[in-house]
Formats: structure tokens, C-alpha cells, sequence
């Protein structure tokens, strides 16, 4: 009788014991979690100044807005699914991409 006694008292240890180590392992996991939010957080506010400051950039340098849309396949502003075409743009045709600014301010001579 008391054999069977220890035995259901140490299995009751073993489950508080395991039962800690679980609710411990859930409190990391979630502060990890709390973590990788705040630096998910931080990386979109991050990316969404990138692309307003790309927009920006190819606003203010009134090229030939219809040949950027054409190498980046869209004719919205930046996204996160062109950003990086917007970032890849090769300087292949600078020419056609500021002859616009270009020839608006030639003066007659």
C-alpha cells in the first residue's frame, strides 16, 4: 500500500514537474513571439518610408514615368511587391529617362 502511494506521489511530481517546464517553455515562446512583433513592427514602418522615399525620388525626377512602369510591370506607385524592381532599375535608357526634364528646359539659341 504505501509502495503504490510513493509511487502515485512521485508520478504527481514528475506531471508538476513537467507542467512547469511546458508553462515555461510557453512564456519564452511567448516573449519570442512579442519580439519577432515589434521587429515585424519596425521593419514595415522601415519599409513603408523606403517606398514613400523611392515614390519620391521618381516623382521629383519627372522622367518618363511610362517607361518606369514598363521595366517594373505596374503603373501604381510603389508597392511591396515592385519595390524591388523600382530599387533593380538598370540606367539602360537615361537618355529617354530625362529627355522630358531635359528638353522642357532648353532654352531657344
Amino acid at each position: 500500500m504505501e509502495q503504490a502511494e510513493a509511487k502515485g506521489r512521485q508520478q504527481e511530481q514528475d506531471y508538476d514537474s513537467r507542467l512547469r517546464d511546458v508553462q515555461e517553455r510557453l512564456k519564452e515562446a511567448e516573449s519570442q513571439a512579442e519580439d519577432y512583433e515589434d521587429q515585424a513592427t519596425i521593419i514595415s514602418k522601415v519599409l513603408e518610408q523606403i517606398k514613400t522615399g523611392v515614390n519620391s525620388t521618381f516623382s521629383s525626377l519627372e522622367c518618363d514615368r511610362s517607361l518606369i512602369d514598363d521595366m517594373v510591370g505596374s503603373s501604381t506607385s510603389v508597392t511591396d511587391n515592385n519595390i524591388m524592381s523600382y530599387l533593380g532599375l538598370p540606367p539602360v535608357h537615361p537618355w529617354n529617362l530625362w529627355k522630358p526634364l531635359v528638353t522642357s528646359h532648353r532654352t531657344p539659341g
